[in-house]
Formats: structure tokens, C-alpha cells, sequence
């Protein structure tokens, strides 16, 4: 209730600002009338309210909210049927039981087995090359730092 009234408030103070959000959605500004009421704010708060923004929709509040309940009922109905028409291919899908017991999936072989065993021997190869390289780098480093001085 605190934002409803902070809002309409706030358009009477300082004016309305238009987003699709706001102006863009007439039922909208038709629920903040209807809960403005419900709430008991001032009736001249709510009519300052509802005279700027049918001002800055140039329309009537109620107007463009039932024509925009007419276009989402409309919508709904449409894509209801689409997927009361998709329904009858569904028939006949059973779902496979899960097996929920660890032995057995422990004791099944897995055909990743031998990739990673060949993936981590690889790593390992790479590793061993990239620490001899930096071992040797490191000690040419120093004997060419010990010529020097």
C-alpha cells in the first residue's frame, strides 16, 4: 500500500514518466486505481492521478485496458489451443525407471576408462616436459649470469 500511495504521490507531484512499463501498460494504471481505492486514498489524489495519465496516453485508462485484456485473452485462447492440438502426440510416452542402486552403477565398465587413463598420461608427459624445460632454462640462466661476473 506504502508504494502505492508513494507512487501516486509522486506522479501528482512531479508529473508522470511514460515507459512501456508504466504508460505502455494500461492495465496496470487500471490496478493502481482499483487498489487506490481499495486502500481508501484520497479520491482528489486518485482523479490528479487518472487525469495525468490519460493526459500523457491521450486515452481513457479503462479503454485501453479492456482492449488490452481483449488482445491477452485472445492471445491466450490461441496458444491454449496449440497446445491442446500438440497433446495427442504425447500419448503413449513412458518414462524409464531410474535404477537408484550405487552397486550396480559402480560395477558397470565405463568407456571413458581408457580416454582418461591416455588423457591423464598426457598431461602427466606435458608436465614433466614443461618442468625439464624450466629446470634447464634456470640453470643456463645462472651459468650465463656466473661467466658474466
Amino acid at each position: 500500500t506504502e508504494v502505492l500511495i508513494r507512487y501516486v504521490d509522486s506522479v501528482n507531484e512531479f508529473g508522470i514518466s511514460c515507459t512501456e512499463v508504466r504508460c505502455g501498460n494500461p492495465r496496470l494504471m487500471e490496478y493502481v486505481l482499483e487498489q487506490g481505492e481499495v486502500a481508501g486514498l484520497d479520491g482528489v489524489d486518485l482523479a490528479a492521478f487518472r487525469a495525468a495519465v490519460e493526459a500523457a496516453i491521450q486515452a481513457s485508462i479503462e479503454q485501453l485496458a479492456d482492449a488490452a485484456e481483449s488482445f491477452a485473452n485472445s492471445n491466450d485462447a490461441r496458444i491454449r489451443t496449440l497446445y491442446e492440438s500438440a497433446a495427442p502426440a504425447l500419448e503413449g510416452f513412458r518414462m524409464e525407471e531410474i535404477n537408484d542402486n550405487p552397486q550396480q552403477i559402480q560395477n558397470k565398465p565405463s568407456s571413458n576408462d581408457s580416454r582418461s587413463s591416455w588423457s591423464l598420461a598426457a598431461q602427466l608427459t606435458i608436465l614433466l616436459l614443461l618442468v625439464t624445460w624450466w629446470q634447464r632454462r634456470r640453470w643456463t640462466n645462472a651459468r650465463a649470469r656466473h661467466q658474466d661476473a
